[in-house]
This record gives structure tokens, sequence and C-alpha cells, in this order.
């Protein structure tokens, strides 16, 4: 869903953004290198943490295109039972794999 500003709580600049870039250029979630221009999968991407308190001081962190879509598509429970379901799947399989 689009987020429009004007709606949102607003106190950021670009100085504090540049602040908050990940140093390493990095996503911090998976670890790909953030590409300005590139695919939009490695993008940088800035995200809400928690959406109802908008874009403020405290409640940005820059991620990749990849995390921020995927997080915006589900609901962190629905992210847990997804990790859970395949957690258990693996300890299940546990050298049983044939590759």
């Amino acid at each position: 869903f689009p987020v429009t500003i004007k709606t949102l709580p607003f106190d950021i600049d670009t100085d504090y953004l540049m602040e908050i870039f990940p140093q390493d250029n990095r996503c911090p979630v998976f670890g790909i290198e953030l590409v300005w221009g590139g695919e939009r999968k490695t993008s940088p991407s800035l995200d809400c943490i928690h959406l109802h308190l908008g874009y403020v001081r405290g409640n940005l962190v820059w991620v990749s295109d990849y995390a921020n879509t995927l997080k915006a598509a589900n609901s962190l429970d629905t992210l847990r039972t997804l990790l859970t379901f395949y957690e258990r799947l693996e300890g299940n399989h546990e050298g049983k794999r044939t590759h």
C-alpha cells in the first residue's frame, strides 16, 4: 500500500538520512550491497519500523527494497509462522538431505 507522507508524522532531513545510512553500504537484514540505481532488489529503501509513528527520527532504517517489500507484504506474525514452518521442516530432515 502506498504511503502518503502528508498523513504521517514527518521530522527528518537529508543530514539525518545520511547519518543512518549503513556505513558498510549493506542491507542490515540480508547483508547484500545497497546499490543506488541498481536492480530494484538491491536498491536502498527507507523503512518505517512502526508505520503509525511515521517518518520520524528513531523510527527509520535503511534496508534493501527486497527486505522492505517482504515486510510490507506480510505481517510479522505471518513471517514468524513461515519461519517456524520451514525451521520445523529443516529439523525433521537434518541428515537426510540428498544434495
